[in-house]
């Protein structure tokens, strides 16, 4: 890591820390449903975190966090070893012992990494929480683990996982809330169903890393838990099966119970809803898309009773334009309504009033979504709306050759902001916040793929 980016890195952690130790003891965070996910914003004061994967070998990735600072835009391991050439071990946070990343967050001062880490014949879904300066990685818990005698092929989620979203994008990370992890997990070895060696959500105490399970599924039909929220006494969570809409439950914190989600059917009787929701403490939104009239209804109800609140139910007529049926997030924002479409971001209130709009199109080099589909998210942080995006529809996808960019660009989330104070005022400019990239220049991953062919 080079000396100026490490000084701003410790700089801000000491900040921190000098802030933190003339305040009691707070509260655990809780979960920020418009900053959780792939690809949450994990901003610092004078830069962001990152964690992109990188290939090792066949089809096997690692992780490789990074921090960009927001002045001069460089981009460095985090790892605070002079020496250290970041090609893994448990010497160096950057690449630590190969983890290949499921899904990455920063809460209350640090990274928490969950990743699955091969040891011999063993392979373990584990979480992991790193410093911001780049000292330490350890590990806080395991999720499952199993022994792989045969060498076969680990895989992390269903072989014929179903693409269920919110209209279109696969969220299996896991959250942190009120300071417990609540982590989707799946762990198969080879590709029978005998080797399906764990699947479910688990609760992690981040504390002391001691688990218990909230969820489990028996077999694969059942399904698999994905786009999980916690809002004050509940976790919400969907389980997603091939062929279906899906069901969304929910944990229960002060009473540990699993409980159906249920909405009122035009004929009255409870029924399951259809896996598009929106949440707060006390309320809870469905969202029903009108195609044939280009209209968005949302329904809300009530928490903890799971009865419509009809006078808070509204539709927004005029929910219209290029790609805006194709809603990549929604979301709830400080009393707002997010619905962001491949094409725009729309905020409402509570009432259905129309509060702006930020459109894409402002985005140098934005392709046609059409050509990287469904690659697009939207986060909030710090006051500010992000806009993500990848150009490719496959992570794997063309010629891989280290001679040139054309790995790299299909490794590259390119991210753009703009403060909301701007948007609401209809003066809203997106600018490039940075761009999460792989860990190695292209001289390094050749020297890399040299030292570890089969």
């Amino acid at each position: 890591m080079k000396k100026r980016g490490l000084v701003f890195v410790i700089m801000a952690v000491l900040m921190t820390f000098t802030a933190c130790s003339s305040k009691q003891k707070k509260e655990p965070s809780d979960d920020t449903p418009w900053n959780h996910g792939y690809h949450a914003i994990m901003e610092t004061e004078e830069g962001y975190y990152t964690n992109q994967v990188y290939p090792i070998r066949g089809t096997r990735t690692a992780q490789c966090l990074r921090y960009v600072e927001k002045n001069s835009k460089e981009s460095i391991p985090l790892c605070n070893k002079p020496e250290c050439d970041h090609v893994g071990g448990d010497k160096c946070e950057a690449s630590y012992n190969n983890i290949e990343p499921l899904s990455t967050l920063l809460y209350d001062g640090a990274i928490y990494v969950l990743g699955v880490e091969y040891s011999g014949n063993n392979v373990a879904i584990n979480m992991y929480r790193g410093a911001l300066d780049g000292s330490i990685m350890d590990k806080v818990g395991c999720v499952v683990q199993a022994d792989n005698l045969r060498e076969e092929e680990v895989y992390t989620r269903p072989i014929n996982s179903p693409y269920l979203l919110l209209w279109g994008v696969l969220d299996e990370s896991f959250i942190i809330h009120r300071g417990y992890a609540y982590i989707p997990y799946f762990l198969q070895i080879g590709k029978g169903a005998k080797g399906v060696k764990g699947q479910g959500i688990c609760r992690m105490n981040l504390s002391n890393g001691e688990t218990e399970e909230i969820y489990q599924t028996v077999n694969l039909s059942e399904g698999i838990p994905l786009r999980v929220t916690g809002v004050g006494d509940y976790v919400y969570f969907l389980i997603a099966a091939t062929g279906s809409s899906g069901k969304t439950k929910r944990y229960v914190i002060s009473t540990k119970e699993v409980q159906n989600v249920v909405t009122t059917k035009e004929n009255g009787k409870p029924g399951y809803e259809k896996p598009y929701f929106m949440f707060s403490e006390d309320r809870y939104y469905g969202l029903k898309r009108m195609e044939e009239s280009n209209q968005l209804s949302i329904t809300a109800y009530d928490a903890q009773t799971m009865q419509e609140v009809k006078e808070e139910s509204f539709v927004i007529d005029d929910f219209s334009g290029d790609y805006a049926m194709d809603l990549v997030d929604a979301f709830l924002y400080d009393g707002m309504f997010v619905l962001g479409t491949r094409a725009k971001a729309c905020f409402y209130d509570k009432q259905g009033a129309f509060l702006g709009e930020m459109d894409v199109d402002g985005i140098d080099h934005f392709s046609d979504p059409d050509e990287h589909f469904f690659l697009e998210s939207y986060k909030i942080c710090n006051g500010k709306l992000y806009f993500l995006y990848n150009n490719r529809s496959s992570l794997w996808g063309g010629t891989i050759d280290v001679r040139d960019d054309m790995f790299f660009s299909n490794l590259i989330w390119q991210v753009y902001a703009c403060p909301l104070e701007d948007i609401f005022q209809g003066r809203g400019k997106w600018e490039k916040a940075y761009s999460v990239e792989g860990r190695m220049t292209n001289d390094e991953l050749m020297y890399y793929f040299q030292m570890n062919l089969p």
